[in-house]
């Protein structure tokens, strides 16, 4: 683990504190954990929005396992495309299933 010291707005350090008391309750250690997650999102998310759009082309339809399981391996901050990629009704019954997993086995972690 690694110590971060950084200077922020207030009104924004005040709107993030009440969305991590609303996600995970205000306990301790909260704090570090919606940090973790909000640097991995914005460090995923051009990977992430890219790995979507193969998955959603008409030619990546073959690829598709290949893309849900790199987009597993980039962790919880995959979960909001993958849940596009099940509402865009472009999957197979059993690619909507296997996503549907993946998503579930990440919100578990």
């Amino acid at each position: 683990m690694v110590r971060v010291d950084a200077v922020i707005n207030d009104e924004l350090a005040q709107k993030f504190r009440m969305e991590i008391t609303k996600k995970f309750g205000g306990r301790k250690g909260d704090l570090s954990k919606a940090l973790e997650e909000a640097i991995d999102l914005w460090i995923n998310q051009d990977a992430i929005e890219n790995l979507k759009q193969k998955a959603l082309s008409d030619d990546g339809i073959f690829k598709r396992k290949k893309v849900f399981e790199t987009m597993k391996s980039l962790g919880r901050s995959s979960i909001p495309a993958l849940s596009e990629l099940v509402k865009s009704g472009k999957l197979l019954d059993t690619q909507e299933i296997v996503v549907l997993n993946i998503i579930q086995e990440l919100s578990n972690t």
